[in-house]
């Protein structure tokens, strides 16, 4: 079960996220600064990975009561810190989807421990392409 520590981190943790990518072009300020690094896989145990789970939960709740709109990919670098900052290891991945009949691009922004989506339901994601991470920005 998820601490209260965890739900006063991700108050905390939140809107700071939400500063520093606003005030950032997404890309490559984001990658230069580690907050999208792309780590070597690890392997996270079954507590771990549910653990991450009510950790995405309480992330996901808290963003929806929190005066403000907090986008995918401010929830997920936030996700992915608290995780960090547990030892439990996570990738943030972003997908695109490009619509040609309406000429409309989106992006999307997900957390995965173990290769398994832990902040969004796989009917989201199956939408989107992935973008490989490990890929230099220039």
């Amino acid at each position: 079960m998820c601490s209260l520590s965890s739900l006063f981190h991700t108050l905390w943790l939140l809107p700071m996220i939400k500063r520093r990518v606003t005030a950032q072009s997404p890309g490559c300020q984001l990658a230069q600064s580690g907050m999208l690094s792309s780590k070597i896989p690890k392997v996270v145990s079954t507590c771990q990975l549910r653990e991450a789970r009510n950790t995405a939960w309480i992330v996901n709740g808290v963003s929806k009561r929190l005066p403000g709109h907090y986008s995918c990919l401010v929830r997920s670098l936030a996700l992915e810190r608290i995780l960090e900052k547990r030892g439990i290891y996570s990738t943030v991945q972003i997908g695109v989807i490009n619509q040609s009949d309406t000429a409309e691009f989106k992006a999307h922004a997900w957390v995965e421990c173990n290769g398994e989506v832990i902040n969004d339901s796989k009917e989201t994601i199956s939408r989107f392409t992935p973008i490989p991470m490990n890929s230099k920005i220039s």
